[in-house]
């Protein structure tokens, strides 16, 4: 990491950072890289430590114009925080109101990014049902928790529980 730092300001590339070149080619984009500017150094028994803040993100072109992640989308900004958000959680996801701001195609391809991880996703859109795969009933029953405020006396409480037997089959006819 030491290699990237320049002018108080750490680099990372498309080649250090393997979600980049991946969301370049979702995005249309030729390149990109990441930013973070050193706040702070304080010596430590193994040298320095430094603490970074402001980290942010530049999208090239191929004529090398760039736009800041501040100027893209909002479906660009979520799909930008997902990739981010995986690549620092090899084994889970907990993603809410996925499907949110994307494309057809990044909604595929975030899904799949997920790969092998445990994935708690929520979402009242249906949008999300017509890219995950439900193979019986009992998978549905296993994969699916219903959330729901019941009211009180004093405020609603959420509770949570699995689907019913007959809801699942319900829903996996439908489905």
């Amino acid at each position: 990491l030491i290699e990237g730092f320049k002018d108080g300001t750490l680099r990372w590339q498309e080649g250090e950072l393997a979600f980049l070149p991946k969301l370049c080619a979702q995005m249309g984009f030729a390149r990109a890289e990441y930013l973070a500017e050193a706040r702070g150094r304080r010596p430590i028994s193994r040298g320095t430590e430094v603490t970074y803040e402001r980290v942010r993100a530049r999208f090239f072109w191929s004529d090398e114009n760039y736009i800041s992640d501040g100027e893209l989308s909002y479906g660009q900004k979520r799909l930008l925080t997902f990739l981010h958000y995986l690549a620092c959680n090899e084994n889970f996801v907990i993603a809410d109101e996925l499907v949110n701001g994307l494309h057809h195609d990044w909604i595929d391809f975030a899904l799949n990014e997920i790969g092998d991880r445990q994935a708690f996703l929520t979402s009242q859109n249906p949008l999300l049902f017509d890219y995950l795969e439900f193979k019986s009933p009992e998978g549905v029953q296993q994969q699916f928790v219903l959330c729901a405020a019941e009211v009180g006396k004093s405020r609603p409480k959420m509770t949570w529980r699995q689907m019913s037997t007959e809801k699942a089959r319900e829903f996996h006819g439908a489905y």
